[in-house]
């Protein structure tokens, strides 16, 4: 699901990024998704990306443009 996908997606970049982050239960609360559920999303996101949280600057420019 583009949602959840998306909603991950967040999580992880605003933890990575971030030195205070929301918790998993208060991005439960905010989504309206289920604890347990915003593990399972978070888990399978960062395994689709094989954990590689950082993005080059040429990868990022590419992006950009396409955007």
């Amino acid at each position: 699901c583009g949602r959840r996908t998306f909603l991950a997606s967040l999580m992880v970049a605003s933890k990575y990024l971030q030195d205070r982050n929301y918790s998993n239960k208060a991005w439960a609360k905010i989504s309206g998704l289920s604890i347990k559920e915003i593990n399972a999303n978070e888990l399978v996101f960062l395994k689709l990306i094989d954990y590689s949280l950082f993005v080059s600057h040429e990868t990022f420019m590419r992006w950009t443009a396409l955007l």
